[in-house]
């Protein structure tokens, strides 16, 4: 078991977000910057996929988190890079009635048949 404080995976850096309260759960890294070209033999969108998998390549799963922030398919693509590391993911969900990040443990298993 890794020694190693966890880490904060924002899906995508929005600017008016303050990301500051995500510190409390480690490290704060911004997977993205940019939304995902809806084309996906764009150039840039290859681009962009490549930098997420880049900037995820030391997410541990089951021990780190997943900040979802930005574009829905910044999300899903950094959602499904997860899924092909492991099958256990700790989302950090913003509630707004408390005004914090609540703490979601996700586990999916089998092959869906």
């Amino acid at each position: 078991m890794s020694t190693e404080e966890p880490k904060v995976y924002v899906t995508q850096e929005q600017p008016r977000i303050s990301y500051e309260m995500a510190e409390d759960y480690g490290e704060v890294i911004f997977v993205s910057l940019h939304d995902l070209p809806t084309v996906s033999s764009s150039l840039r969108a290859k681009k962009a996929i490549a930098d997420i998998k880049e900037n995820m390549k030391h997410y541990r799963p089951g021990i780190d988190f997943i900040l979802p922030s930005g574009s829905p398919l910044n999300i899903a693509s950094v959602m499904m890079i997860a899924g092909r590391m492991g099958d256990v993911h700790n989302i950090l969900k913003w509630d707004n009635r408390m005004q914090r990040y609540s703490k979601v443990r996700l586990e999916v298993t089998g092959n869906g048949k």
